[in-house]
């Protein structure tokens, strides 16, 4: 996917609007005072990547050391809040602390299955149920930090695709007993993640956004249900 060439100045202009004196500006929905963040030093991206244990892709990169490091990075188009590097914008106060994307990566050391992966990438909406993210998922992006029901742009760190990542009602200990799987008092009381094809990469997701064309990403995280094994055979042919 090819952005277009000025993609930097198109995010910084929409970004320049009155604020307000307090040194942020008012999200209208509601109503909510939101920190501006200046764009990200090489250092601070570095430190990140160290922390990561792998390098960002290089458009996101420059998302970070040319528009902003986190926050309404996407004001004036419809799109999430972004995660910043280090010391960018936070996940929302929480008694773990507030992080940023260098905090949010999973170091699982599993991976998607190749055909279930292909398969959400083949049936957009349809997710996938696990008890933590897969290794390399980092959440760079999201609209309601801190709440059960919050998804999540999540990055692959091995392929550059996104996905949706979503907290469920479902419980783990729930999910494990349905598979006759053993409960251990570390499952008890969990919550089920589920994971849904996002996009093909940080560059057709800014280029869906900023140029207005949603049908470079996908649907919601929630909807069409989860993966069948029909779905699983149709992607293995």
């Amino acid at each position: 996917m090819a952005l277009q060439a000025d993609w930097c100045e198109v995010l910084r202009s929409h970004r320049q609007r009155p604020q307000p004196k307090n040194g942020g500006y008012i999200d209208w929905d509601d109503d909510e005072i939101i920190p501006e963040f200046p764009p990200a030093t090489e250092e601070q991206v570095r430190l990140t990547e160290e922390r990561l244990g792998f390098e960002l892709p290089p458009t996101l990169r420059r998302l970070y050391l040319e528009v902003a490091n986190g926050g309404d990075i996407f004001r004036g188009f419809i799109g999430p809040r972004v995660l910043g590097v280090i010391g960018g914008y936070p996940t929302a106060p929480n008694p773990w602390g507030e992080k940023t994307i260098a905090q949010m990566v999973s170091h699982s050391g599993w991976r998607l299955n190749e055909r279930v992966d292909n398969t959400l990438q083949r049936y957009p909406g349809c997710y996938v149920l696990c008890e933590e993210a897969p290794d390399r998922f980092v959440t760079i992006a999201g609209d309601c930090w801190g709440r059960d029901t919050e998804s999540r742009i999540t990055l692959d760190g091995w392929t550059g695709r996104l996905y949706e990542v979503g907290n469920t009602f479902e419980s783990v200990d729930g999910y494990r007993a349905s598979l006759g799987l053993p409960i251990t008092p570390d499952t008890v009381n969990g919550s089920m993640q589920s994971i849904s094809y996002y996009a093909s990469s940080v560059e057709a997701w800014i280029e869906g956004l900023i140029t207005e064309r949603p049908g470079l990403i996908t649907s919601p995280i929630h909807g069409y249900g989860p993966i069948t094994q029909a779905m699983l055979r149709n992607s293995g042919q």
